[in-house]
């Protein structure tokens, strides 16, 4: 019974009513601004914590109650494994790169948005290779997504 439960609670959570689509885009509108105000800001010599901060403040200043999940920020290195790491005290460095996982809350709808940023604004070629595949095979799986 408990299965059957479960199974029919993640089909209804698929479906959104037209109400519930605009609070969900208004998330994600809300959730990329964090990311992008990050992206523009971000340079060596600051702590992943200022970038947590930035996001959180462009969260806030734009309507978002909460934080949709704890935020994950990560970079190369030995954090760059440790799936739900939380300290973001490291400094940032040039040729480092950052995975910015982070997702506002609007009247009770969050949004997951996932980016990896260049700290110094530019991926090295090794960097732009790895990148640019994901991004080829994000965009084939969009596509195929779309079609269904």
């Amino acid at each position: 019974m408990l299965k059957f439960l479960r199974t029919a609670l993640a089909e209804l959570r698929e479906v959104k009513m037209p109400e519930e689509l605009v609070l969900l885009k208004k998330a994600i509108g809300i959730s990329c601004q964090g990311h992008i105000e990050i992206m523009k800001a971000l340079k060596p010599g600051m702590h992943e914590y200022d970038a947590q901060a930035i996001g959180e403040y462009v969260f806030k200043r734009n309507g978002s109650e909460y934080v949709g999940y704890p935020q994950y920020l990560r970079r190369r290195g030995r954090t760059s494994c440790i799936l739900h790491y939380e300290s973001n005290r490291r400094p940032l460095k040039s040729g480092d790169i950052q995975l910015d996982d982070m997702g506002a809350e609007y009247h009770g709808y969050s949004a997951d948005v996932t980016r990896t940023i260049p700290v110094n604004g530019k991926f090295s070629a090794e960097q732009k290779v790895v990148y640019e595949l994901v991004y080829k095979r994000r965009k084939r799986v969009s596509k195929n997504a779309s079609r269904q």
